[in-house]
């Protein structure tokens, strides 16, 4: 018998609601059962709840849809084997399998699709697909009542994959991919002046929009680079780059400072400060050796306790930036320090180590599309290329950057790679750079034009929002399968840059 009841259903303000009944898109969280794990696992979708408040006298028909929220990390959830291995899943909680069961028992009073979400994270999918399955084909499920929706771009090629090897119908994957949220749009609202122009000999308007000339006033570094969570793969860089020689590059780095942790402020009962730099006693030479063990052995081998104490000290691990936020919470995704002073935008993806294909664009990547930045960073293979499909410019081949890095295979080669070409770009004078910079004005404004018209309050742009809309609920009547290609260049139609001029 599960746990969990969809018509005795308890949500976090007190109220018992029964989703065979309830208005699909009445909002409701249930309370985590987890011990100390603050974030609700099931939840109705926020985003297609707005939608239909925001959309719903423009669309006439709107289908009989249950949108179900399960949160999952990115980087899934740390267990511990029977033999005291940690290990690493994305695999469903206790309490949303149980919620899975009690939905498909109840299946035929519910009279509705089910589309499975993933809040704003992005896990990996075959351990949810294999559970998924099993599911369906004991209720006796129809294959096309359900479906998924989430961020990654590939993420039907991933599901494809899975029911090809395990002889299955594919399910539908919806790509809703919107992370403007993660990011501070204060300057972004104010890049793009509204005005209004007489539209021919009609005594009508249209919408214009005037986006305001560049500030070419020169930068002080070649690169920038953010590390907030301390992550195996952002720990190999940064010694990559400290082995190369980052500290005679103009830089701002920063190395997991000692900031407080997932709490606005200290008045919040679950925000719990971080230690001190100096008390961070596993920066150790062993630890080191673990970590670049698995991805650049050679250094792994060679590495000394004085190597350990540099590397320590000349990055500052663990120490904060000047100008830096005064804690790690719900809004430190959108800040910048220093107020990204930088010619290149440097970072490692949330999805770079999972290990299926994950084409995840966070705020890490759109940050330096906003700023007029070129972005070099360490994702999975072919990520580059796909993020270029939403229409962006990287920038880096006008900066002398080699992106070739995107083709290669092996998680260490395709690291060193990259510090080289940082190490190669920072070489060059910031007086060089900047007059690369003057150059591609053009491109840096589609960027802007393009993040810009992803706000939401932007009715005459592009409804950037109502198209998504559209598109998403026809792909719940009308299941479309789109690949990573066709799901690209779906999110790429959704822009009309034609309506934002140069001013």
């Amino acid at each position: 018998m599960s746990e969990i009841d969809i018509r005795a259903l308890p949500t976090v303000d007190g109220d018992v609601i029964d989703l065979t009944t309830i208005n699909p898109y009445k909002p409701w969280l249930v309370p985590s059962n987890i011990p100390g794990h603050v974030h609700p696992l099931i939840m109705s979708n926020d985003p297609y709840q707005r939608a239909h408040m925001v959309y719903g006298n423009q669309i006439k028909e709107w289908p009989r849809v249950i949108t179900i929220d399960f949160f999952i990390p990115t980087s899934g959830y740390s267990n511990w084997s029977p033999n005291g291995n940690l290990f690493i899943d994305h695999a469903l909680r206790p309490q949303q399998l149980d919620f899975l069961m009690s939905f498909f028992e109840n299946w035929d009073d519910l009279d509705c699709s089910l589309i499975i979400s993933f809040c704003d994270e992005s896990p990996e999918l075959n351990a949810v697909l294999e559970t998924v399955y099993s599911l369906i084909a004991i209720y006796e499920i129809p294959h096309e009542k359900i479906q998924f929706m989430g961020h990654n771009f590939a993420g039907q090629d991933v599901i494809n994959s899975f029911a090809k090897e395990h002889g299955e119908k594919p399910i539908n994957y919806i790509v809703k991919w919107w992370m403007i949220g993660h990011v501070d749009t204060n300057k972004l609202e104010s890049i793009v002046e509204r005005t209004y122009q007489p539209k021919t000999e009609q005594d009508k308007s249209e919408q214009r929009f005037y986006i305001e000339p560049l500030d070419m006033t020169p930068k002080s570094n070649t690169l920038i680079f953010l590390n907030r969570r301390e992550a195996e793969n952002r720990i190999v860089l940064l010694y990559l780059l400290w082995k190369k020689g980052i500290k005679h590059v103009p830089s701002i780095i920063s190395a997991f400072p000692p900031l407080r942790l997932f709490g606005l402020d200290e008045s919040r009962s679950d925000s719990t400060p971080s230690e001190d730099a100096h008390k961070r006693t596993h920066y150790t030479t062993r630890f080191f050796k673990s970590v670049l063990e698995p991805l650049v052995p050679s250094l792994a081998e060679e590495i000394t306790d004085v190597e350990t104490h540099n590397f320590k000290t000349e990055m500052k691990l663990g120490h904060s930036l000047p100008g830096d936020h005064p804690y790690i919470g719900g809004v430190e995704s959108k800040f910048v320090p220093q107020d990204n002073d930088a010619y290149i935008w440097l970072t490692c993806e949330s999805t770079s180590d999972l290990n299926e294909k994950n084409f995840f664009f966070t705020e890490k990547v759109l940050k330096p599309m906003m700023y007029g930045q070129a972005l070099v960073v360490y994702a999975q293979p072919g990520f580059v290329k796909a993020f270029k499909g939403l229409g962006f410019h990287t920038l880096c081949e006008e900066y002398g950057i080699d992106e070739s890095y995107d083709d290669i295979q092996d998680n260490g080669e395709r690291l060193d790679f990259i510090a080289d070409q940082m190490i190669k770009v920072g070489s060059v004078p910031l007086l060089k750079m900047h007059d690369i910079y003057q150059t591609l004005e053009d491109k840096v404004q589609e960027n802007r034009k393009r993040m810009w018209s992803m706000l939401s309050n932007i009715p005459g742009a592009n409804a950037f929002h109502l198209v998504q809309t559209k598109s998403i609920l026809d792909q719940m009547t009308n299941p479309a399968f789109k690949n990573t290609e066709e799901a690209l260049k779906t999110y790429n139609d959704f822009w009309d840059l034609s309506v934002i001029e140069n001013k």
